[in-house]
């Protein structure tokens, strides 16, 4: 399936996240522990030289890769505003969503790619914020070039966590700001004798919160939030810190040895990034254009539907559920309660075929795939739990046809909606859930 999930980025509700915690003179690279210990508690004796930049400088100069960063997401999310023509999850596919099919299929590139997408001006706006608000603080500290390793990082870590965990195809930046949240953890407890008790509580206790309630916020039903992306991407980005040491605690003069590392590793994901934007404008390039698409609602007579989806205009409905494709396909759907008996035997072929079933999320509702082969056709269906309901979803295609059918099949069930519970209808045949 290739559900497209707009994923809830992180997002705070106080931009004091980490209050004294990144008030270093950002300009300092020869820093001693009483000196820190006064960065990270504010004091600050006579002294103390600073320069004339605040605590926290946000310009360009102090932050070039955060600001690089919110640059290129926003023209990405103009450019697949206009090419989806408002609706910028019509086109996350093209511009390289996480798709586990495709990935599958060798697109190793989808790892890299959604870091840099987003499936709403809000999913923008909100993640563009975090970014700036903690983004700059750790390039500051960090130092530009190990900032850009957590970074990137952390983000193709968060994703390779989602393609194990979970076929629903997701894109964002917060799985990469997770990485910031865990390489933000890791900093006062590795360098625990540098950072003040108080300091350090105040530090860990306000990340903890920011990622607790985030994932918090994934887990509520219907979030379309992707967790696994979440929890991989904040051990990468702690994980990858753990390999570094902050640039205004280095105690070294900068010299060619010790600044290389951290420059091929960055010229190295720079390049890979490269060849993966490459690799996924020439694919999209060589796909057909998006079908005209038709909503359908599903619901009593006369009641607002319940939950709808959309289908291409060249689709002919055959029958009452029923829906053929043009090339010997059809799309069937069927529903527990007008179709109890179709749902039953689709449970049951699921608990039968355990081995190739996965577990999929469809708007927020859990469900089941499975993928049948035989008698030269093939049988891909969907059967998801929403609220007292079971809904079958199926693809029953011949062989030789099926995988041109496949993308718009995709595409079709990456719009389903549910919009509330349900009309009572008596009676609902009661159908346990399969136990893969």
């Amino acid at each position: 399936m290739s559900q497209h999930i707009a994923i809830r980025p992180l997002i705070s509700s106080n931009n004091k996240i980490l209050p004294g915690y990144f008030s270093a003179n950002s300009s300092s690279r020869s820093v001693e522990p009483d000196q820190y210990a006064r960065f990270t508690t504010g004091d600050n004796d006579k002294g103390h030289q600073r320069n004339s930049r605040s605590q926290h400088d946000r310009s360009f100069l102090a932050s070039p890769v955060t600001y690089t960063l919110l640059a290129v997401n926003i023209l990405i999310f103009v450019a697949m505003y206009v090419a989806g023509h408002g609706d910028v999850s019509s086109v996350s596919t093209l511009f390289g969503d996480k798709d586990n099919q495709l990935i599958h299929s060798g697109q190793w590139w989808r790892f890299i790619t959604p870091i840099f997408l987003h499936g709403s001006l809000l999913h923008l706006g909100s993640n563009s914020l975090f970014l700036y608000i903690l983004g700059s603080q750790m390039e500051q500290i960090y130092g530009s070039k190990r900032y850009f390793l957590v970074y990137m990082t952390a983000g193709i870590f968060s994703f390779i966590v989602s393609y194990i965990y979970s076929s629903v195809p997701s894109l964002g930046a917060s799985g990469a700001l997770f990485g910031l949240v865990g390489a933000g953890m890791v900093f006062p407890v590795r360098f625990r004798a540098l950072v003040p008790e108080q300091a350090r509580s105040q530090i860990l206790s306000q990340l903890l919160f920011t990622a607790v309630v985030n994932l918090a916020l994934g887990a509520y039903p219907g979030s379309h939030i992707d967790n696994g992306a979440h929890m991989g991407g904040l051990i990468g980005g702690a994980f990858t810190a753990l390999f570094l040491m902050p640039e205004v605690l280095e105690d070294r003069p900068k010299t060619v040895a010790n600044q290389s590392v951290a420059s091929l590793f960055c010229a190295f994901l720079l390049l890979t990034s490269a060849i993966a934007g490459v690799n996924q404008w020439k694919w999209a390039h060589q796909q057909e254009p998006l079908p005209a698409m038709v909503q359908v609602g599903f619901g009593l007579k006369g009641q607002d539907p319940w939950w709808s989806l959309s289908l291409p205009a060249s689709w002919k409905q055959s029958k009452p559920a029923v829906w053929t494709i043009g090339n010997g396909a059809e799309f069937v759907i069927e529903d527990s309660a007008s179709s109890p008996a179709a749902i039953t035997q689709a449970a049951l072929l699921i608990q039968k075929n355990q081995k190739g079933v996965s577990q999929v999320s469809m708007d927020g509702q859990k469900g089941y795939h499975l993928i049948l082969q035989g008698e030269g056709k093939v049988v891909d269906f969907y059967l998801v739990r929403a609220y007292d309901r079971f809904i079958l979803f199926q693809l029953v295609s011949p062989s030789a046809v099926y995988t041109g059918s496949l993308r718009e099949y995709t595409l079709v069930l990456s719009t389903v909606r549910f919009v509330h519970a349900p009309e009572k209808v008596a009676p609902i045949q009661s159908i346990a859930p399969p136990k893969p």
